[in-house]
C-alpha cells in the first residue's frame, strides 16, 4: 500500500512536472527529506528522484524564456565554483576510481540547488519549497517522536536514509529543520498550518534525544538558545522547548534516561571516552593528508582508505569534522570555498533581515540564519560536506533576495506617485477632451 502511495504521487505529478517545474522541486523535495520510498518496501531501488530531476528539465526546456535555469548571485557562483572544484579533486583523487562513484552524487545536488535559484523567484514559490522541506522533516520527527512515547523512549540507531542515513546527520537534518518549522508559523496566514508547524517541533526534538547524538545534543542547545534570542515570543519559544524536553523526560524509562545522561556527559569528559579521543585522532590525520596533498586533497570520500597512511592501522575514523574533511579531501581551495558558501549565505541574509525586519522576508532570512547555525555547529563533529539540506538552503537565500526585491517593488508601484515626480515617458498621455455639443 505505501508503495502504490508513493508511486501514485511521483508517477501522477511526472506528466505535469514539465509544464509546471516548481512541481517538480516540491516532489524531488519530498523524496529527498521526507524519504516516503525508504518507508515503502518494493521501491527503494527505483531511482524516483532521477526521474522527477529530468521532467524538471524538460519543463525548464519547455519554459525557456518564461522561466530562468538560474539567478546568479555571489551564492550561487559560489555553487558553481564549489561543484567544479569538486569534479577536479575528484579527478586528481589518490583514488580516482572511488571519488568518481560520488561525483555524480555531488553534480546533481549542486545542479539542484543552482535550479532552485532560478524557479523559486517569488514570495509564493518561496513559501511552497520552504514548507515542503520544513514538513517533510518534521513529518519524519513526527513519525519517531510517536513511536518514542509509545515505547517509553527508544534509541534509533540509523536515520531514514540517503544523506541522512546516519543518526547524527539525521540529528543535524531536524536541528536544522526546527527554525524552518519555526519560520513556516511566523509567516503563514493560515492558521492550521501555523497550529501544525509549531506542534511539530517538540516532536523533532524528542527525536532528536533519541538518536542518542551528542552533537545533535549540543545542536540543540545552540538553536534552542537562538529560537529564544530571535523571535518576539520568547516566551512562546521557551513553552515549545520545554514541551518537548519534559515529553522525553516524561515518556522515558529510567534506564534509558540514565544511558542518555552518561552518554550526553561525555561530552565534558571526552578525555575519558574512547569515541571522543579517535575523533581527535581523526582530526590530526587530516591535517597530516591535507599537508601532503595541499591543493586539491586526497579525493573525496578517500579518507577513510588512506587513514591508515596517517594515524593508527587498528582504528580507523571518518573525518568527523565537515570543515576537516573539506580540506584533507579537496585541500585549500575546496576548504575556503565551502567555507566562503557558509559566510556569505549567512551574511546575505543578514541584509535581508536589517532591511526586511518587520516583514516576512525578515522573518524568514532570521530563522534560515539559525538553521545555518545549526549546520555550522553540527558540522563541528561529523562529516557534512555531501549535506544535499545545506546546498538548497544556500540556493533558497538567493530566492528571498529575489523575492523580498520584487515584493519591495509591487509596494512601492501601489504607492501614487505625483505625475510631476515621474519622468516624461513614464507619465501618462494627456487626451484633451471633446467638446460637449451645445458648448463653446
Amino acid at each position: 500500500m505505501r508503495d502504490l502511495a508513493v508511486m501514485a504521487v511521483v508517477f501522477g505529478t511526472l506528466p505535469i512536472i514539465p509544464f509546471r517545474p516548481v512541481l517538480g522541486l516540491g516532489v524531488y523535495a519530498w523524496l529527498a527529506y521526507m524519504r516516503p520510498q525508504d518507508l515503502a518496501w518494493g521501491i527503494k531501488s527505483m531511482q524516483l528522484s532521477m526521474w522527477v530531476a529530468i521532467a524538471i528539465l524538460v519543463g525548464l526546456v519547455l519554459a525557456f524564456g518564461r522561466e530562468r535555469f538560474a539567478t546568479f548571485r555571489l551564492q550561487t557562483l559560489l555553487l558553481i565554483m564549489i561543484g567544479a572544484w569538486f569534479a577536479i579533486a575528484c579527478r586528481s583523487a589518490q583514488l580516482p576510481d572511488l571519488s568518481e562513484k560520488w561525483l555524480d552524487v555531488y553534480l546533481k545536488i549542486i545542479l539542484i540547488a543552482v535550479i532552485t535559484t532560478g524557479l523559486i523567484t517569488t514570495r509564493k514559490r518561496f513559501d511552497f519549497m520552504l514548507t515542503v522541506i520544513a514538513f517533510s522533516l518534521g513529518l519524519l520527527g513526527l513519525k519517531n517522536g510517536i513511536f518514542a512515547i509509545a515505547a517509553g523512549g527508544a534509541q534509533f540507531l540509523n536515520g531514514p536514509g540517503g544523506f541522512m542515513i546516519d543518526r547524527n546527520a539525521y540529528a543535524v537534518a531536524l536541528n536544522m529543520a526546527i527554525p524552518l518549522l519555526v519560520g513556516v508559523g511566523l509567516t503563514t496566514a493560515h492558521k492550521p498550518l501555523r497550529i501544525a508547524s509549531l506542534a511539530l517541533v517538540p516532536f523533532c526534538m524528542i527525536t532528536i534525544f533519541c538518536t542518542f547524538s551528542r552533537g545533535g545534543l549540543l545542536t540543540l542547545g545552540v538553536v534552542g538558545a537562538m529560537l529564544i534570542w530571535r523571535t518576539r515570543k520568547p516566551v512562546l519559544a521557551m513553552i515549545v522547548l520545554a514541551i518537548g524536553i519534559g515529553a522525553f523526560a516524561y515518556t522515558a524509562s529510567d534506564k534509558l534516561k540514565q544511558k542518555y545522561t552518561e552518554r550526553s556527559s561525555s561530552i565534558s569528559s571526552y578525555e575519558e571516552d574512547a569515541s571522543a579521543m579517535g575523533r581527535i585522532r581523526s582530526w590530526g590525520v587530516a591535517v597530516r593528508m591535507w599537508a601532503d596533498h595541499p591543493v586539491t586533497g586526497v579525493g573525496p570520500r578517500n579518507f577513510t582508505l588512506l587513514y591508515r597512511r596517517y594515524g593508527p592501522t587498528d582504528d580507523v575514523h571518518v573525518a568527523h569534522n565537515s570543515y576537516l574533511q573539506m580540506l584533507a579531501e579537496t585541500g585549500l581551495p575546496g576548504f575556503l570555498l565551502f567555507v566562503s558558501l557558509l559566510v556569505v549565505s549567512v551574511l546575505r541574509l543578514e541584509m535581508v533581515r536589517y532591511r526586511d525586519k518587520d516583514s516576512w522576508a525578515g522573518r524568514w532570512a532570521s530563522m534560515m540564519q539559525i538553521s545555518f547555525v545549526a549546520f555550522a555547529t553540527g558540522g563541528l563533529l561529523l562529516d557534512l560536506a555531501l549535506f544535499d539540506l545545506l546546498y538548497q538552503l544556500v540556493a533558497l537565500t538567493v530566492s528571498l533576495e529575489v523575492a523580498a526585491a520584487i515584493t519591495i517593488e509591487e509596494g512601492s508601484a501601489s504607492v501614487p506617485v505625483e505625475d510631476g515626480r515621474l519622468p516624461w515617458w513614464k507619465r501618462p498621455r494627456q487626451v484633451q477632451a471633446a467638446p460637449v455639443e451645445g458648448t463653446r
